[in-house]
């Protein structure tokens, strides 16, 4: 695999639209298309805002190690790890309502898609893709198209 990711890193160094594809939902109100350079919030109360946000080539670059050292592509698409109750194992503790994550990625003829949820938790992405959902909210969050934009209306209880 580390192989294919290096050929195809050159590749992707020129133009990373056609080998690298990548779309993010935060599970609450941000997502991100590379295939059509859009982030985009739902702001609940009055119209969705979107920008314009491209990937750039050593942004790309800065992801597929992490990629790779995750494992993506092997990785089971349900990312969701149940609660136990400590006193009675047999118990699953459920949050609701209880956002839902997804994160897309292809690279050359390599894909796959994950998704989780908050799991009761206050910082619910997996550990087995911890680091690569931080480098990518990294990219997005500090984005001038994106820091612009008001922050949503959205509630969720």
């Amino acid at each position: 695999m580390k192989t294919m990711i290096f050929l195809l890193s050159a590749m992707i160094s020129s133009v990373h639209a056609q080998y690298f594809q990548l779309a993010f939902d935060n599970g609450h109100v941000d997502s991100f298309d590379s295939r059509h350079d859009l982030f985009m919030r739902e702001m609940c109360d009055v119209a969705d805002q979107w920008a314009s946000v491209k990937l750039e080539s050593h942004e790309v670059q800065s992801l597929l190690p992490l990629i790779d050292d995750v494992d993506f592509f092997n990785l089971p698409a349900d990312q969701v790890k149940l609660k136990k109750l400590k006193s009675d194992p047999n118990i699953t503790v459920t949050c609701s309502p209880c956002a839902q994550y997804q994160l897309q990625i292809k690279v050359g003829e390599k894909s796959n898609k994950v998704f989780w949820n908050c799991g009761c938790s206050i910082s619910p992405t997996p550990k087995s893709i911890k680091p690569l959902v931080a480098r990518l909210k990294e990219i997005l969050y500090e984005r001038k198209e994106v820091k612009s934009m008001a922050a949503s209306d959205c509630r969720f209880m």
